[in-house]
C-alpha cells in the first residue's frame, strides 16, 4: 500500500509541475498583452475590443478559477 501511495504522490507532483508550467507560460503571454494595452491606452471595452480572451484570462488567473 505504501508503494501505491508513493506512486500516487509522484504522479500528483508531476501533474502539478505540468500545470504550473502551463500557468507560467500563459502568465508571460498575459503580461505582454496587458503591458501592450497599458502602453496603447486602450482596453477591452468600448470601440477597441478584440483583445482576445484577456479579460477572462485575467479573471481566471487572478482568482485561480478553472474554466
Amino acid at each position: 500500500r505504501l508503494r501505491d501511495t508513493g506512486q500516487f504522490v509522484v504522479a500528483e507532483l508531476a501533474a502539478l509541475e505540468r500545470e504550473q508550467a502551463r500557468v507560467d507560460a500563459r502568465a508571460v503571454t498575459l503580461e505582454r498583452e496587458l503591458r501592450g494595452l497599458m502602453q496603447s491606452g486602450t482596453g477591452t471595452r468600448g470601440p477597441h475590443r478584440g483583445h482576445g480572451d484577456l479579460t477572462r484570462d485575467m479573471e481566471i488567473w487572478g482568482h485561480g478559477d478553472r474554466e
